[in-house]
């Protein structure tokens, strides 16, 4: 494993050589051991080919140490935080490489409140954990997946109490969410 990949604010690494399944349910179970997590913990990914994948392999790991996971599929890092918050999960994890290439991949993670996992506040523990092999083992009893569909309906519902749409005078706007998720946020 490089160790180079856990960086101050998130893990980030070239596909599949830096970071990988194998390397994704390590993860998992060191945020697990390391976070312990007291609830569920949200899973998401965005559009990158191997999010998915990455994503499964995560939820596998938090899985067999035990913890439960909420599955919030395919969205934005910002509908990410959202849920985290909103729902009062126990943490989340959400599979990314940001505004990074399209080879890289990467995670980022959080606390119960969406409070952000930093390099000095988890994410260079569960490296060490996963560097010397100190992962939770399998939980006598394995964690449950559930999923959250409705988490674009709410987040949308959520931001539309910032303004009176009858106030807003007629409009032309022009997205473009360069290759992301971003259309179908604005879409609903």
């Amino acid at each position: 494993m490089n160790p180079e990949i856990f960086k101050a604010y998130d893990i980030r690494g070239v596909w599949p050589g830096d970071i990988n399944p194998e390397l994704g349910e390590q993860i998992g179970r060191a945020y697990a051991g390391v976070i312990k997590p007291d609830g569920a913990v949200s899973v998401g990914y965005d559009v990158r080919l191997h999010s998915k994948e990455l994503a499964e392999a995560v939820k596998r790991g938090l899985k067999a140490a035990g913890v439960d996971v909420v599955d919030i599929g395919l969205g934005s890092t910002e509908l990410y935080y959202f849920a985290v918050g909103h729902y009062g999960y126990a943490g989340g994890i959400q599979i990314t490489a940001s505004h990074n290439p399209a080879e890289w991949h990467g995670m980022k993670m959080v606390k119960r409140g969406a409070v952000p996992i930093a390099g000095e506040t988890g994410i260079y523990a569960i490296r060490d954990a996963v560097l010397a092999g100190n992962l939770p083992e399998d939980a006598p009893v394995s964690g449950q997946e559930t999923s959250n569909q409705d988490v674009v309906v709410d987040y949308v519902d959520y931001l539309a109490k910032f303004f009176d749409p009858a106030k807003i005078k007629p409009l032309k706007v022009v997205i473009n969410p360069n290759f992301g998720y971003q259309g179908k946020l604005v879409e609903a």
